[in-house]
């Protein structure tokens, strides 16, 4: 897996954004090359540039940690000596232990053990709003906990959502609860519907969620001969896996009508301003 993520950064020369589950224990260990300046000096690197040599300057330019932190205390397993040298070959950071409610701490994402990354091109920092460890959530995963990262761009906007109006709100950007934000593309031409995630409204999506059609779904799947099937049945069971869902949510008022005419509307955090 390491190998291909690797080749396809290297063929597509572009910024990056890893994140997910990497079953990777790293632990604190530094995921970057710490090159002594004495050898710098051998070679005559003048001392004006030796700040250059890595990409470390970019991050002590945005007043990140360089040493990164992390409560993780288990050993560097084989999976994580594989992810530090893919971020040391393709020179790439964690965002773990370096910002948001995570500066300086690096929360533990399952049970004991940061295996949860967020990993980024460095100049990608710049870009970076915030970063969380959200609390863990039954209903999201059966172990792990969600991370968080808020990037911002020049084509994207960060807007408040009236959801007792069902449209956007650009008045009110002091509320900030999970019930509450989405991310909108700028300048879109037509009302859209977007699903947010409501943790507060949690209970009331798992009692809508259908035993019936669960049910019926279960007994499609155990009908289904894995050697002598085709996309179209495959297909169906999606759509009725989404279905169940979607109803859930659509009883959970978890789907909210973004007004275009606000959406227009340049809207920008003064963080965001590079």
């Amino acid at each position: 897996m390491f190998n291909e993520i690797e080749n396809v950064i290297n063929e597509s020369d572009l910024q990056v954004c890893l994140l997910g589950d990497f079953n990777a224990h790293c632990s604190n260990c530094n995921e970057y090359v710490d090159i002594d300046n004495n050898i710098l000096d051998f070679c005559n690197v003048p001392n004006i540039e030796q700040s250059l040599v890595n990409n470390l300057h970019i991050l002590e330019e945005c007043g990140i940690p360089v040493l990164r932190q992390s409560q993780d205390k288990h050993k560097v397993d084989k999976y994580g000596k594989k992810l530090l040298e893919l971020c040391r070959s393709l020179e790439l950071f964690f965002v773990n232990g370096r910002l948001g409610n995570d500066k300086d701490i690096g929360l533990t994402t399952c049970n004991n053990s940061v295996i949860d990354y967020a990993i980024v091109s460095p100049n990608l920092f710049r870009s970076i709003v915030d970063f969380n460890v959200l609390i863990f959530d039954p209903i999201l995963s059966d172990i792990h906990k969600p991370i968080c990262l808020h990037l911002c761009t020049n084509l994207t906007c960060v807007v408040d959502v009236d959801l007792n109006n069902s449209y956007v709100n650009d008045n009110d950007m002091d509320n900030t609860n999970d019930s509450n934000i989405v991310i909108t593309l700028h300048g879109e031409s037509e009302s859209i519907v977007k699903p947010i995630w409501a943790r507060d409204r949690a209970p009331v999506f798992t009692e809508n969620l259908d035993d019936t059609s669960i049910d019926e779904l279960l007994n499609k799947l155990e009908d289904i001969d894995p050697q002598n099937t085709d996309n179209v049945t495959v297909n169906n069971v999606v759509n009725d896996c989404v279905n169940i869902i979607r109803n859930a949510a659509e009883q959970a008022n978890m789907f909210v009508k973004i007004n275009d005419k606000n959406v227009k509307k340049k809207m920008y955090l003064s963080i965001c301003t590079s």
